[in-house]
């Protein structure tokens, strides 16, 4: 019996070691096809971007490819930068990218100034392969004409008039053109380099299409603590942003504020983005943008005056701040007919015709069980449990 055993034990440990060789077989083989999956990835990146229709480059110049982008819910910023340049050999270098972590906040304009004053600062680090001095121009090449257009502007009357444009309007993202400027003064006083800008249309080529990845790239990354402050609130109409859609009349009006951005000095005012709620009003539904003195409050809904300068609108006085009518909310409250959560609120809005936004919802309950006595919040604490809400009962 023993020896039966014996041979029972050596059949079981012959059969396990078959077993973990197979095993080992099968984990080698994976780790094969994953290694020769990424090369194969990789030679297709490489081989796709070699044979993309080659930009042309200028022996002694120093051209860098940039691109902003942004991607909306939640709003982030991403930046891709690219570098070229013909070596000592007279072939095109290898192309130094940089994808720089992304920036919660950010608008695409700011991206796309960035980009450029991010690249020069890459340019004059330690860590880049090149030396300046083999250089006697920078060439910076970028799809957008806010930045082509805007440095020549930045540089001889921005800068020279309190960063206020012809019309008398602040200029949009000051701190970044200065910072952009700051570094071309520096290139050019440092290292007698002058740096160019030269705006191509869309994504063609090799290089401009890497960096349009590599800008995508950077905006869905972490952000690691890069924001931009920006006061924004959801817009109620469905209507676009229209510049100059609300003609400055001297007229009062009632608006709710949509975005607030703070312009900083010299001009110490606020850039509002605003939507018309006044039902009387031929701009009834319409969204534009407006600089003002005043504190206004992004959600928050006013009756205000504005100038009559087209050029120039305004937001001049406050008339009073309009209280919003939260009627609608209890009655979809109570005709859910129990305590209920937002979600479930927004729902009954939604079956009454009226379209918002389970946070919105939320906001505005939490508003009425702070502020009045018409609406009760019933757990305080809600250990990973939505907040349920219930209409107050008054007495018979």
């Amino acid at each position: 019996m023993s020896c039966s055993l014996t041979r029972r034990l050596v059949g079981f440990r012959q059969s396990l070691e078959r077993v973990m060789g197979a095993r080992r077989s099968f984990l080698a083989a994976c780790n094969r096809l994953t290694i020769s999956v990424a090369a194969r990835r990789e030679t297709d990146r490489m081989k796709a971007r070699t044979t993309e229709v080659p930009e042309p480059l200028d022996e002694g110049v120093l051209t860098i490819f940039v691109d902003g982008s942004m991607r909306e819910s939640p709003r982030r910023g991403g930046i891709g930068i690219c570098f070229v340049w013909i070596d000592a050999d007279g072939n095109e270098s290898e192309p130094w990218d940089h994808a720089l972590p992304a920036t919660a906040g950010a608008t695409n304009q700011q991206m796309e100034l960035e980009a450029p004053y991010q690249a020069l600062r890459l340019a004059l680090s330690s860590r880049a392969p090149f030396q300046l001095e083999d250089f006697h121009k920078i060439e910076i090449r970028t799809d957008s004409l806010y930045v082509k257009e805007g440095v020549g502007t930045a540089i001889n009357y921005w800068s020279k008039n309190r960063w206020t444009t012809r019309e008398g309007n602040a200029v949009q993202n000051v701190p970044d053109w200065k910072n952009l400027l700051r570094m071309m003064r520096r290139l050019r006083e440092e290292h007698r380099l002058p740096v160019n800008f030269e705006w191509k249309k869309g994504k063609k080529g090799r290089h401009a299409k890497a960096v349009d990845k590599l800008a995508k790239q950077s905006s869905e990354s972490p952000s690691f603590g890069r924001s931009r402050t920006t006061a924004l609130r959801k817009k109620v109409t469905k209507e676009k942003v229209d510049p100059g859609s609300v003609r400055m009349e001297g007229q009062t009006i009632a608006i709710r504020i949509v975005e607030a951005r703070y312009l900083g000095p010299p001009h110490n005012r606020t850039r509002y983005r605003f939507e018309v709620i006044d039902e009387e009003s031929p701009y009834f539904g319409k969204v534009d943008f407006a600089e003002s003195e005043l504190e206004l409050k992004r959600g928050h809904m006013y009756l205000v005056c504005m100038n009559d300068v087209p050029a120039t609108p305004r937001i001049v006085d406050l008339v009073e701040e309009l209280e919003e009518n939260l009627g609608p909310l209890v009655d979809a409250l109570r005709k859910v007919g129990h305590p209920a959560t937002a979600r479930e609120v927004a729902d009954a809005l939604g079956k009454a015709g009226t379209e918002m936004s389970t946070d919105a919802v939320k906001r505005r309950l939490d508003r009425l069980a702070e502020d009045s006595e018409m609406v009760m919040r019933l757990r305080s604490v809600t250990k990973g449990r939505a907040y349920v809400y219930a209409p107050v009962v008054g007495e018979e």
